[in-house]
């Protein structure tokens, strides 16, 4: 991919907003391009996250699937979390914990993601606090609006 293509990809990310131009160059030697297939897993509810990706072409589900990582039924059916689309991202769970994946990630059709290791990544933020101050600042505005809007949501049962 094109070099200031993948700049311009990165920095529309919103976790990304507020980087310098070199700050996100920095990010950019790091990321590489991962296809999926349609119907394919991305990422799996229960397995350790492994990095952060950032959704360039193509529609992912977020699900939490009826069969649980070890295959017993954990749910009565399958349920849909979001819609991923273009300029989403998912991932960051595990950016901030040692946790397993909360959801899984399924391709809806063939799609496209850049995706950055997650040691990689943390190395970075290790070696550049300007952008950790800002990644994590980004990462804590995008959890607590979901946050809000779950609230939202769950207020109109009430």
């Amino acid at each position: 991919m094109e070099s200031n293509l993948l700049l311009k990809n990165i920095s529309q990310a919103d976790v990304f907003s507020g980087l310098t131009t070199q700050e996100i160059a920095v990010l950019a030697e790091q990321f590489e391009i991962i296809n999926f297939g349609s119907r394919e897993s991305a990422v799996d509810e229960g397995s350790q996250g492994k990095g952060f990706y950032i959704v360039l072409s193509g529609i992912f589900k977020v699900i939490l699937p009826a069969n649980n990582a070890q295959g017993s039924k954990s749910r009565l059916s399958a349920l849909t979390l979001n819609t991923l689309m273009p300029g989403d991202c998912f991932g960051e769970y595990s950016l901030l914990d040692d946790q397993p994946v909360s959801a899984s990630i399924i391709a809806e059709e063939d799609a496209k993601c850049l995706k950055i290791n997650k040691e990689n990544f943390l190395n970075i933020l290790d070696r550049h606090p300007l952008i950790a101050k800002t990644v994590y600042r980004n990462l804590l505005n995008m959890l607590v609006a979901r946050l809000r809007k779950h609230d939202k949501e769950l207020d109109m049962f009430l």
